[in-house]
This record gives C-alpha cells, sequence and structure tokens, in this order.
C-alpha cells in the first residue's frame, strides 16, 4: 500500500517540498495514529515546514488533490467536510457529510496552529480531536477532494471505524469503483482482495 501510495504522490500536480513518511513496525498493538501523525508534524517542524497535508497509505488521491483546496493563505486548517468510503471486501460505498471537521486524509493543517494541541495516545479518531483543535482557529472547507477512503484490505493498523462498516451503496460488479478511480488504481485496489 506504502508502494501505491508513493506512486499517487509522485503524480500530484501540485508537489509537497517534502514528504514524510512515517512506517516503522508498531511499537505495541494499541492504535498508533496519533503517534504517527505527530512524529510527521515534529519533522516538518524540525525543518521549517508550516503547511502540512496528510496522507494516509490506504486511501485513493487523483493528481490535483492539493490544487481543489485552492488558496490557503491565511488559513490555519483546511479540509473537507464530507468523505466518501468504499469497503473493497463487501463492495458498498457511501457518503457521509460531517461539517466542521474532516477525515485524517482529507486534513491539511499549519504546524504552527498545533502548537498547543493535546496529543491523545491510542485514540483511532486522530482527526476529531485535531478538528476540535481547529475550531479556535481560521478554517477553510472543500466540497469536493476527488479522495476515496479505501476500507475493508486488512492491511497495517487501521484508525476510525469504517473497516467495520458496510456502507449503504452496493457496487456488486465494482463499476462505481472502477469509474471513479484510475485504471492503476483500479488494478492495485483488485489486487488487495
Amino acid at each position: 500500500m506504502l508502494e501505491f501510495c508513493k506512486y499517487q504522490l509522485s503524480k500530484f500536480l501540485i508537489q509537497p517540498e517534502k514528504h514524510y513518511i512515517i512506517d516503522y513496525a508498531p511499537k505495541s498493538h494499541s492504535v498508533d495514529i496519533s503517534e504517527r501523525v505527530k512524529a510527521g508534524v515534529e519533522l516538518a517542524k524540525k525543518d521549517g515546514i508550516d503547511l502540512v497535508f496528510l496522507i494516509e497509505d490506504d486511501d485513493q488521491y487523483k493528481p490535483d488533490y492539493i490544487n481543489r483546496f485552492g488558496d490557503l493563505t491565511g488559513v490555519d486548517f483546511a479540509g473537507v467536510d464530507n468523505t466518501i468510503y468504499y469497503h473493497i471486501k463487501n463492495r458498498t460505498w457511501g457518503i457521509f457529510s460531517h461539517p466542521y471537521r474532516a477525515s485524517l486524509f482529507q486534513t491539511a493543517f499549519r504546524v504552527s496552529a498545533m502548537s498547543k494541541f493535546r496529543w491523545p495516545e491510542h485514540t483511532p479518531f486522530i482527526d476529531i480531536e485535531i478538528w476540535k483543535h481547529a475550531r479556535n482557529f481560521k478554517t477553510k472547507f472543500v466540497s469536493e477532494s476527488g479522495s476515496i477512503g479505501i476500507k475493508g484490505h486488512d492491511h497495517g493498523k487501521s484508525g476510525g471505524k469504517g473497516h467495520a462498516q458496510t456502507f449503504n451503496k452496493k457496487d456488486h460488479d465494482f463499476s462505481w469503483l472502477k469509474s471513479n478511480v484510475s485504471e492503476e488504481a483500479f488494478k492495485f485496489y483488485m489486487s488487495l482482495i
């Protein structure tokens, strides 16, 4: 999954100044996504990077993903206020609206706005905690990112609860997925089943 994520990043129309890949063997059986995001934020801070986009290796991103956020001058937190999830094993998908917050894989923020953030341990819902913190800052939401949260792949640790869900829209023959991702992405996701 990490290699496919790197491939997707290489296709981004706007290339970030730096990439931080937080990939190490789990230190425990606990959910460690908060620890990993914090490690990335600390690396960015050390390098003087202020604006970060969180990218998760198990999700699908289109090349214009960053472009869709537009101008972020003066914005501390940016995100997409709805999420599309696709469960590859049970062939279901759904769109979830969540005003005033974004899913982790559709979140960007300024490192400087995280200086007083209290990092929770062992929560699969770090995105919710980040967006609670963001309420004290200037935020921007976009309605469509072109990204899809891929669930049901059983690879590595997973945050959130989507990997155990069945969504309300059926895709028996994978036609919806095929029409919403690139040919390379479709082949990759089919290889996970």
